[in-house]
């Protein structure tokens, strides 16, 4: 999930390991973006507006996570179910019947 500061343009703290950083590179130039942080006036409004949609990270803390992800969501646990159903056949007359 994109961090505060991604949805802000500023990569200068997204590590790919414990050392690396992600290099972002303008487009445009194929220079990197200096300190790693996209100027504002480079967003697509729609694309910023989408990023809202995302959740925050959960799952900061890099030791744990070894830089591989940021997101964790509850799993699930097969239960068993017990379904019941009542079926009642009732017959006013014989001339009700269908």
């Amino acid at each position: 999930m994109p961090t505060e500061l991604e949805r802000k343009g500023d990569f200068s703290k997204s590590y790919r390991n414990a050392t690396t950083l992600y290099p972002l590179r303008d487009p445009t130039t194929g220079l990197a973006f200096p300190g790693n942080v996209i100027p504002s006036n480079r967003f697509d409004p729609n694309s910023a507006k989408l990023l809202t949609v995302f959740p925050l990270p959960n799952a900061t803390n890099a030791a744990v996570t070894n830089f591989a992800y940021n997101y964790q969501i509850a799993g699930y646990q097969k239960l068993p179910v017990k379904n019941q159903a009542l079926r009642l056949d009732y017959n006013r007359s014989e001339k009700a019947r269908p």
